[in-house]
């Protein structure tokens, strides 16, 4: 396999994790700022879904994406390969339900093109990569238990 495999899947699990982290801390931090304002830019994909304000749910919904992150940045730098597995199969766990909603509710109706490619498939675009590690990572040499 190639040598550079591990160098991708600290990328990508780094890039994914700080993202989920800026999204959680946002979330958890400025709940009703996160609610109107995310991702931001002139963006405002969760209050243009219809549903009415709930601090509760916007901070457990917070949590969630903080939670997912950490799990990606401690994998992205202890690389150890149960680690990394734990993360994807978190990552899975957050995306896979998060993405299918998305596709099959009207939540993404008010969305331009634009926001739904970069907002909805980029959580199943997520999940593939997440699965596409994980059969790599199965394939690899069980002596390989550290992917540095």
């Amino acid at each position: 396999m190639d040598r550079r495999f591990p160098l991708i899947v600290r990328i990508v699990l780094g890039v994914f994790g700080v993202i989920d982290v800026a999204t959680g801390l946002w979330a958890v931090l400025k709940p009703e700022k996160w609610f109107s304002d995310f991702p931001g830019a002139g963006r405002h994909w969760v209050a243009a879904s219809g549903g009415p304000y709930n601090e509760h749910l916007v901070v457990d919904a917070g949590a969630g994406f903080l939670a997912v992150g950490v799990a990606l940045v401690v994998a992205a730098v202890w690389m150890e390969r149960r680690v990394v597995q734990c993360a994807l199969a978190v990552l899975l766990a957050h995306s896979v339900p998060h993405f299918l909603h998305h596709v099959t509710s009207d939540a993404t109706d008010k969305m331009s093109t634009f926001d739904k490619l970069n907002g909805v498939y980029s959580l199943g675009l997520q999940a593939v990569v997440a699965i596409a590690f994980l059969v790599l990572i199965a394939r690899r040499p069980v002596r390989e238990l550290y992917m540095r």
